[in-house]
């Protein structure tokens, strides 16, 4: 908003210059606008806007215009505007409008009122505008440092910056210091409750003190890169004269430090300025040289009037640096011939030196200076004063002789008066003394590592560094030899009173690796003359001394033993002198500190302090402690000792030392307890200071970094435990710190033990023993290791724990005082930290621990400490251990660390098992205050601006870890049971996820949660998230944050709702793909965040599309398939019609063809094509291993029991697991085995190198898989799921064209790895099906319109380009290496195209006007069939076999999918050249020899309670094959021969046919039916395609081979099926098929044994029973299939759909036609009086369903009249139906609406449609009606005909044969025709029937009587009215007529008789 924006401009100025400055993202061109919009600002500096009359007037009436909501201008606002305004003198308008702004913010800052925050904005505004005012300033071009920018960017900072300084910045800065008080403005504010609550109080200093440091930094920074003029030199001095600040300690402020700094840096001249003049020219562009009078003025200002300055070592640091500065000049002979100087004042810098010698400068320095806290955080405070000191040691080498000389006087003096015991003189000067401590206070600390004291040393040539390189011994500088000679001279003659500085300075300066290798070397050197004071020898000499001075008369007990005694124990030892002084106290304290320095970094003087034998460094030091020396020189003692011990072979011996020693007692005392304990219980404790015990753990903590440490080290730990953290907040100190050192110490040495322990069963085993210490007992063994004791204190609930969270819970009370005290608060917040590590270390061990626990069957009994973290706190009596952990991450600003800790805590107990706990305490355990304000601080962590590191080996900031694990606690728990973290971390916790109502932070209330911080980490103005490159881990978390919260189903929908409305989240982001990062976020971090964002995208697609949005998914689609990246071209408030996308698709497909390979990699490819551009499809893969030492197959068995899995599914291997379980065998090799142990560690190495590499491989190949697997989804839903109308039909094409070139071209590429391109083989299926689809659809064209033709031609054209795209799949197909997964997408891509290039049978049986359309259709589908063949053909015998092989041998829906590639493949091959290519080489004997390998598991198939079966479907498919092959006559004669039929006939599973007795016993389902009849109809399919193919008289074999199939199965396949009466769906398709196949093999002779001569009559008689009973079975279906209208109406109740009572009626009606087939195929095999009749000679027509039978045996012929009569009017109304369709499609435009709604109505599965789409619909389904009542028509018609040719056939033969003789012809077994029925259809293939009178046995003749009734019952059963009815019907092909005039003359005929 614009109130917003005025009141904090700052905001976006400060990120944009920190962007420019630091991650070099902001351009030029965007800093220089903002710096023009904001220079009156930087003019003006910090003045507010006046106060003004009118505007107070125009407030107080509130008639003033302001750009926000008036009702917010009521009393209460006006009034806290006015006082806002007398706060800061501010316009009483702009109050206002700051007002207004602290009201939108209140959301961010929990529980503080709009005035509150109104202030926290004024003062952050200030501090965004210094801030980036001194971000600018360190950007300018200097002599100090660089930042990598650019020559313009760094000129257009200098440029600016320089204008303001000459427009007085300088004054102005220091104007503000003195105007901008913290104690004053915090004083003003609270007088007018401008101060809220501690927080609120401590975050308005902190901006405060913020600015003011602001201001002095720019100073400091423009005066250490440029210099500064004199005149503004002058005020800074002025300044620092009169407003010095200092703290209650008396160091200087840190603002005031700043604006020192800066006068130094402006008064001196460049460190690096060259002696030879070579820079002359820069170095007299310096102010102090180019200004003539800077000098004289400078040294005016400094020199006189010592007096007024407040603060006289402000003046005296001045002084001094301007004494070096004049030195410099003089020295320098160049500077001097050519800059005009003044002679007399450069020889005064002796005498400005003296001055500031005078005033103690070195001493002000030290204490004032250095020990200022904020000193050491900026690096060129630390090198100025290291400049400073060399320049006095090597400019003023006379001066620094002169203090040493005076030193050494002083001493003598000092040392005199000591001895005479008088007080030393006052007025003393101990400049050298000082000097040396300045030297000692500056190197002590290195906390920046910057090792400034490496300039002190020369190395020399036999100086050797840890690493075991040589320090170079080349010739040094001038400077670095002087510094060094320093070091070395002021050793020599060295009095006592300066020889502990001395060891202090060379203390300090071995800081670092290189400084104390070459201190050790010195001092080791110094040591061969035997006379230097400062040397290894004359320390460790001294020690020895003391020792025998100081040893006790009586030794212990292990003294005459130990290894470290210095010298046998004698009687004499009564006579040692046991007595030390102070001053040796403090050197041999010194001597202690510079042997632990030292040993601190250098490894190889560790090792010589412990093997030089001549030394006994170990020895003599635990010699010392038993001495009665101070605690203070004994814990210093344990500190050197203490770092000896990092090396493991020095630790061990220290741990025997300790032990010899009995620095702990272990054995029975002769006397009263010794030892640390008792110097614990008596000495530190009465003294209340702790130095010895904080030195022994340190040492345990050394020591515990050994592996395997015994039980012999659990005493120690026990002392640790008992003796000193348990009586930790009992006890006294002198200092309030110390208990929380000696806390952090125990915690620091607990937490190293953990570190390096992994609990195992066997740590169990062990029989425990109890050892009572103190008032509690631990359960432990002597021999169990320390670790394992330890634990059993943590996993216990017990003092232990109650002290480690009193430890926290204390901190968390101190800091929220938000009281400062840097000390205390230092070391608390210490403990703190090692506390919480304690307790993630315990919590990471304990699922291991109580693993091994029960492995053991151990009796221990334990408390996880999870349980004991949700435990009650005895002090509070609730459930809060948890809830203060949480509350320390509230303080991430001033303790992140402590924040982190407390995060990765919590972070454990979200991922364990105790999630729901976790909620329940958080919700429960506190108030509603303490719970928002814990939420409020994960949002303040989530909202803190942090870049993350972007090397690999460096650690990541606390800061940015911290935001990683909130945000990944957030990520676990969304998909776990309400309620969880993220519910209550995003939502409210006490709503329903599902029904929250999302809104933006202040909107109805609504606070800033989580997600609102997310969303922000995510946002970008006008380009892609800045989070992408800044912080691309957090980024990767935050966006699968979004998918996890869109893809739950609780969160779904409001989430995808408030992204939408609120922030358009999911198009503003999809337009950045592919995210644009110049290579500086690493490739897999960059490839997940785009993952991700392409699944909440696809997730988002899913939504839209269901909910039918239609304008939000077209604009995703959009960006999905747009040609020019949307940060570029596209803008977010761009138009989004449907227009716009179809011409620039449209552009595309004219402008870039197909085949363009190039057109791919150009900036105009579509979006989801540029997301593949960063996947690189190579992958390299780690080399074999090959070792010397280990065996390969143990260390890869090793190597897979590391591994684990991550959260993302990827198996890592654990490094260091491993590299412990290698070094553990390493570790077996002894001493004399070193060749093998090094050949073992190289071989390590190699190990630990190959399972880095292997974890990085597996690392980016999850990444790519991801980010694949996320496109692929995306795609797959755009393309699916939303409605196809979104995208024009061309458009839509070109798009799936375009995707299909590209990941062809990927598949090509021959270094491409298979794991990468599995997935593409997916995408290209979706792709071939969605270009079927639009085919389908184009074909689905207005035939009756003019441009089908060309449609066609398109749909031609395109499929042509389709052929293409599979000529591709087929070269992919043939690559070596693709497994069988991609091979099944490939087949089915191929297959979907083969049935596309099939024509349609529906349209190839289509009746039309249209020829040439039709014609048209058929050339297009047979030219493409054609070359599809020859495709196919040029890849040769090789794809061929392939596909053959997968179909015989491969996986199961390989089988299938090739299966139905052959299937396609065989129908188009006109040529044949495959199925000879198949029977050549066996596959079809294979197909065939299959069945009964197959024929277990397909009985397995139809077992109850089965599941479905990969056989069931590569049988289906198998048959669909060969029902393809026996289509043509070769293939047919092919199966014959391969045997099909006989194997089939062999299988048992067609056996397995349910009774439905068995069915019913057993109450079986429907499914295991339906599961046989599925199996069933394939064989029935092949047979009915034989016999088609090979059958009738022209074939005999086939019939015979069909029937001897049915009849091996006769009684599941025939007899069941004929004997069922059901009316489904399924068995009406069974009964149809079967009587279908009988119908043309029931009719053949078998008896002829010129046709069959092989048949044995046994086998004749038993298939002549068998055809006998399918006869009667047949003749008993009648009734049961030529139902009445009420029968059907009656079924069409029970069926669900309209649609499936059509299919059921026409089934119905194909049954009726077999059956009247088998009846005239019966009937006109003979002729005559030989012929067979099934019908007696009577036309009574029965009333029921029973058959009429007269005393013939067989049904009478009045059957057929009832069967004539019922179709007969069935069919005229049908007709009738058809007319009015007919009608209603002719005129489907003109359909009422009241027809249209009952329509619509009636199909309620269908969504709200346009009219014209209802309309389409309409016709649509009138088409499909008017189909099924035209089958339904022609089998009425065919029943017509034959029912009528069957009651003429027999009228004619009994009117023809009428005798007196009755015996009826019961020989039909053998008929010599078998003719189909639609193969008789011509009359006169009825009287061409040839007879054989061989075959007729019998004759059936109608009686007298018979003939009598039939003229009764003729003329009545078929009258001229009935025959005239059906001689009308008037069909295609029909010859009713016909035959109704042969019944005529029959009737006539019958009439005379």
């Amino acid at each position: 908003m614009e109130t917003r924006l005025k009141w904090q401009p700052f905001k976006e100025l400060y990120d944009v210059t920190q962007q420019f400055a630091l991650q070099k993202q902001a351009s030029v061109n965007q800093i220089k606008l903002l710096l023009r919009r904001h220079k009156p600002e930087f003019l003006s500096f910090f003045k507010n806007p006046s106060r003004n009359t009118e505007d107070r007037n125009a407030l107080k009436n509130k008639s003033a215009v302001f750009p926000f909501d008036a009702k917010l201008l009521d009393d209460d606002f006006c009034d806290e505007a006015l006082i806002i305004s007398d706060l800061f003198e501010l316009n009483e308008l702009a109050s206002a409008e700051l007002l207004f702004a602290g009201e939108e913010q209140k959301p961010n800052y929990a529980n503080y009122t709009r005035g509150l925050v109104a202030v926290l904005l004024y003062w952050d505004g200030r501090r965004n505008l210094v801030s980036a005012l001194r971000t600018l300033i360190q950007c300018r071009q200097g002599r100090s440092w660089t930042l990598d920018l650019s020559e313009e960017g760094v000129g257009l900072a200098t440029s600016f910056t320089d204008e303001l300084l000459e427009n007085g910045l300088t004054q102005r800065i220091l104007e503000l210091l003195c105007e901008i008080d913290t104690e004053r403005e915090l004083e003003k504010l609270g007088k007018q409750k401008g101060l809220g609550d501690a927080r609120h109080r401590r975050q308005i200093r902190d901006l405060i003190t913020e600015v003011r440091q602001c201001l002095a930094d720019c100073l400091f920074y423009f005066a250490g890169q440029s210099g500064l003029p004199q005149n503004d030199v002058k005020l800074i001095f002025e300044h620092l004269r009169q407003h010095s600040e200092v703290e209650s300690d008396e160091k200087l402020s840190s603002s005031t430090l700043a604006l020192l700094f800066a006068a130094f840096y402006a008064i001196t001249l460049p460190s690096d300025m060259s002696q030879d003049g070579s820079n002359v020219e820069d170095l007299l562009k310096h102010p102090i040289l180019a200004d003539k009078e800077f000098i004289p003025t400078i040294h005016k200002l400094l020199v006189h009037d010592r007096d007024s300055w407040n603060v006289s070592g402000v003046r005296a640091c001045l002084l001094l640096v301007w004494s070096l500065t004049l030195r410099t000049i003089s020295q320098s002979s160049f500077i001097t011939s050519m800059a005009p100087v003044s002679g007399d004042i450069l020889e005064q810098d002796e005498e400005a030196l003296e001055k500031s010698l005078a005033d103690q400068v070195f001493l002000y320095l030290k204490e004032n200076v250095i020990k200022s806290p904020s000193f050491r955080s900026e690096e060129f405070y630390v090198r100025r004063v290291h400049e400073i000191v060399i320049e006095i040691i090597v400019n003023m080498p006379l001066k620094v002789k002169e203090m040493r000389n005076h030193g050494d006087e002083v001493a003598r003096i000092l040392m005199l008066h000591l001895v005479k015991g008088e007080e030393p003189p006052r007025e003393l000067r101990k400049d050298f003394l000082q000097f040396l401590e300045l030297i000692t206070s500056l190197y002590d600390n290195d906390p920046l590592d910057i090792q400034l004291s490496a300039d002190f040393w020369c190395a020399t040539e036999h100086t050797v560094m840890s690493d075991g390189s040589y320090m170079a011994a080349k010739r040094l500088p001038h400077k670095q030899m002087a510094l060094f000679k320093f070091i070395r001279q002021s050793a020599d003659m060295l009095p006592p009173l300066l020889y502990i500085p001395y060891i202090h300075m060379l203390s300090a300066l071995s800081t670092g690796a290189q400084s104390s290798r070459a201190a050790f070397e010195m001092l080791r050197t110094n040591g061969g003359n035997g006379e230097s004071m400062i040397s290894w020898d004359h320390f460790f000499t001294s020690c020895h001394r003391y020792y025998d001075n100081l040893r006790q008369d009586l030794p212990s007990l292990h003294e005459t033993t130990s290894p470290f005694s210095t010298q046998p124990f004698s009687s004499q030892t009564s006579q040692r002198t046991c007595t030390i002084t102070p001053h040796e106290v403090e050197g041999l304290r010194a001597v202690m500190q510079l042997v632990a320095k030292v040993a601190q970094y250098d490894d190889i003087a560790c090792v010589a302090f412990y093997e030089d034998t001549h030394w006994s460094v170990c020895g003599i030091l635990f010699g010392l402690m038993q001495c009665p020396v101070p605690i203070r020189l004994k814990g210093e003692i344990m500190v050197a000792l203490s770092h000896m011990a990092r090396i493991p072979d020095i630790a061990l011996g220290l741990l025997q030392a300790c032990e010899t020693s009995q620095l702990l007692q272990s054995l029975p005392a002769l006397g009263k307890p010794l030892g640390i304990t008792a110097e614990l219980a008596e000495v530190e404790s009465r003294e209340e200071q702790y130095p010895m015990t904080q030195g022994f753990i340190k040492l345990l903590s050394a020591l515990s970094n050994l592996q395997g440490l015994g039980g012999g080290f659990t005493r120690y730990l026990l002392f640790v435990v008992e003796s000193v953290f348990l009586p930790l907040l009992s006890r006294a100190y002198s200092r309030s710190e110390e208990k929380w050192e000696v806390a952090s110490a125990s915690l620091e040495f607990f937490n190293r033990l953990l570190s390096n322990y992994h609990p195992l069963p066997e740590h169990f085993q062990e029989k425990a023993t109890t050892l009572h210490e103190s008032s509690s007992s631990v359960v432990a063994s002597s021999r169990k290791l320390p670790a394992f004791a330890f634990l059993q204190h943590i996993y216990h609930e017990g003092n232990f724990f109650k002290i480690v969270m009193q430890i926290i819970e204390q901190c968390i009370t101190y800091l929220d005082t938000y009281i400062t005290k840097h000390d205390l608060e230092r070391t608390l917040v210490e403990a703190a930290e090692r506390a919480l590590q304690l307790i993630l270390n315990a919590l990471e061990l304990q699922e291991v621990f109580v693993s091994a626990l029960r492995t053991s069957g151990s009796s221990l009994l334990i408390t996880t400490l999870d349980k004991l973290l949700f435990g009650i706190n005895p002090q509070t009596k609730r459930a809060d251990y948890t809830i203060n952990i949480a509350r320390l991450i509230t303080h991430n600003g001033s303790h992140p660390n402590l924040s982190l800790l407390a995060v990765q805590v919590i972070s454990w107990l979200s991922f364990s098992m105790s999630h729901n706990q976790l909620v329940t305490v958080m919700m429960n355990s506190c108030n509603v205050a303490t719970r928002h304000k814990i939420t409020q601080g994960f949002v303040e962590v989530l909202d803190s601006a942090c870049f993350e590191s972007r090397e690999a080996d460096t650690e990541e900031p606390v800061i940015s870890q911290c935001r990683l694990s909130i945000v990944r606690i957030l990520v676990h728990s969304v998909d776990l049971p309400s309620p969880n973290m993220s519910q209550l971390l995003l939502f409210d916790a006490a709503t329903n996820p599902s029904q929250a109502n999302l809104q933006d932070p202040g909107v109805m209330g609504a606070s800033r949660s989580c997600l609102h911080s997310v969303l922000s980490i995510l946002s970008g103005q006008s380009t892609q998230p800045a989070a992408i490159v800044e912080t691309p881990k957090l980024a990767e978390v935050c966006y699968q944050l979004i998918y996890r919260l869109a893809y739950n189903t609780e969160t779904s929908e409001p989430v995808l709702r408030y992204l939408r409305s609120s922030h358009d989240f999911i198009y503003k982001h999809l337009q950045y793909l592919p995210f644009n990062t110049d290579d500086q976020v690493p490739t897999n971090t960059l490839m997940m965040q785009q993952s991700w964002l392409l699944k909440t995208a696809a997730i988002e697609l899913h939504s839209l599309a269901t909910k039918q949005q239609r304008t939000n998914a077209q604009r995703l689609l959009q960006v999905l398939f747009s040609q020019v990246k949307a940060n570029t071209s596209i803008t977010v408030n761009q138009s989004m019609n449907q227009s716009h996308l179809t011409t620039m698709m449209d552009t595309t497909s004219h402008s870039v063809s197909f085949l363009d390979t190039t057109s791919v990699q150009s900036s105009s490819a579509l979006t989801v094509v540029r997301m593949l551009d960063i996947v690189d499809f190579s992958q390299a893969f780690p080399s074999p291993l090959n070792l010397d030492q280990f065996i390969p197959s143990v260390v890869e068995e090793g190597i897979k029991s590391c591994e684990s899995t991550n959260e993302h599914g990827v198996v890592f291997c654990d490094v260091k697991m491993l590299h412990r379980m290698l070094e553990t065998n390493l570790n077996t090799l002894g001493a004399e085995e070193m060749n093998r142990k090094r050949l073992a560690v190289q071989d390590m190495q190699n190990i630990l190198q190959n399972v880095v590499v292997k974890n990085q491989m597996r690392d980016t190949l999850h990444a790519k898989l991801h980010l694949l697997t996320a496109w692929k989804h995306a795609l797959e839903v755009a393309l699916t799921s939303c409605p196809d109308d979104l995208l024009p039909r061309h458009t839509r094409q070109q798009v799936l064209f375009n995707i299909a070139q590209y990941l062809l071209k990927v598949t090509c590429n021959s270094e491409a790895a298979q794991e990468l391109i599995s997935p593409l083989a997916a995408v290209m299926l979706t792709l071939v099906i969605q270009i079927r689809s639009s085919l389908m659809e184009s074909v689905d064209v207005d035939r009756s319109s003019i441009s089908s033709q060309d449609q066609l031609l398109n749909v031609a054209s395109t499929l042509a380009t389709l052929q293409i795209v599979i000529k591709g799949i087929l070269d992919w197909l043939l690559q070596s290496g693709i497994n069988q997964k991609v091979r099944v997408h490939l087949y089915a891509s191929l297959l979907h195209y083969l049935q596309l290039c099939q024509q349609n049978k529906k349209q190839s049986t289509e009746r039309g006007n249209h020829m040439t359309l039709r014609a048209a259709r058929e050339d297009t589908y047979t030219r493409l069939n054609r070359e599809n063949v020859k495709l196919l053909k040029d890849y040769g015998e090789s794809f061929m076999d392939l596909i053959c092989k997968d179909a015989c041998s491969g996986q199961s829906i390989c089988r299938v999918l090739a299966y139905g590639c052959l299937d396609c493949i065989v129908q188009m091959d006109v040529e044949q050249s495959w199925l000879q290519f198949m029977i050549k080489n066996g596959y079809i004997n294979h197909i065939a020899n299959s069945f009964l390998q197959e024929d277990e598991a397909l009985q397995e198939y139809l077992l109850p309670n089965s599941g479905p079966s990969r056989a069931a479907y590569i049988y289906e498919q198998k048959m669909a094959l060969l029902c393809s092959i026996v289509h043509s006559l070769g293939g047919a004669r092919a199966i014959i021969d391969s045997g099909v039929l006989t194997q089939l006939a062999s299988c048992s599973f067609l056996e397995v046919r349910p009774s439905p007795d068995y069915a019913d016993i057993d109450a079986l389902s429907p499914n295991r039916l339906s599961r046989y009849r599925q199996l069933l109809y394939p064989v029935l399919h092949l047979c009915s395609a034989l016999l088609t193919a090979l059958g009738g008289p022209s074939h005999h074999e086939v019939c015979a081979l069909v029937l001897q199939f049915l009849l091996s199965h006769v009684t599941p396949i025939v007899t069941n099926v004929l004997k069922a009466n059901d009316y489904d769906h399924e068995s009406l398709t069974e009964l149809k098929l079967v009587t279908e196949i009988l119908c043309q093999t029931t009719g053949q002779d078998f008896s002829d044994v010129n046709l069959y001569p092989n048949i044995p009559q046994v086998v004749l008689m038993e298939i002549e029973g068998h055809l006998l009973r399918i006869q009667r079975q047949f003749l008993s279906l009648l009734p049961h299939y030529f139902v009445s209208d009420d029968f059907l109406m009656n079924i069409k109740s029970k069926l669900v759909t309209p649609e499936m009572f059509e299919k059921v009626n026409l089934l119905i009606h194909e049954v009726a036609c077999n059956i009247l087939t088998y009846c005239r195929v019966i009937t006109i095999r003979t002729t005559g009086a030989d012929s067979t009749v099934l019908f007696s000679p009577t036309l009574a027509e029965s009333s029921d369903d029973v058959l009429m039978f007269a005393d013939y045996g067989k049904p009478t012929m009045g059957i057929l009249v009832q069967i004539l009569r019922t179709v007969l009017t069935r069919f005229e109304k049908e007709k009738e139906k058809m007319s009015q369709l007919k009608y209603k499609l002719e005129n489907v435009d003109n359909i009422s609406s009241q027809e249209l709604k009952e329509f619509m109505d009636a199909n309620t599965d269908v969504v709200q449609l346009s009219l014209s789409q209802e309309q389409k619909l309409v016709a649509t389904t009138l088409k499909k009606s008017m189909q099924a009542k035209g089958k339904v028509l022609q089998c009425e018609q065919y029943i017509l005909e034959t029912a009528l040719l069957l009651l003429w056939q027999h009228l004619d033969h009994y009117v023809t044969n009428a005798a007196s003789t009755g015996s009826l012809n019961e020989n039909i077994l053998f008929p010599t025709k078998n003719q189909s029925r639609f193969e008789a259809r011509r009359l006169q293939d009825i009287s061409n029937v040839v007879y054989d009178d061989q075959q007729i046995t019998t004759k059936t003749i109608a009686r007298p009587r018979d003939i009598e009734q039939l003229k009764t019952e003729l003329p009545t059963c078929m009258t001229d009215s009935f025959l005239k009815k059906l001689a009308e019907i008037e069909m295609k092909g029909s010859f009713v007529r016909p035959l109704v005039r042969r019944m005529q003359c029959v009737k006539l005929r019958l009439s005379k008789q």
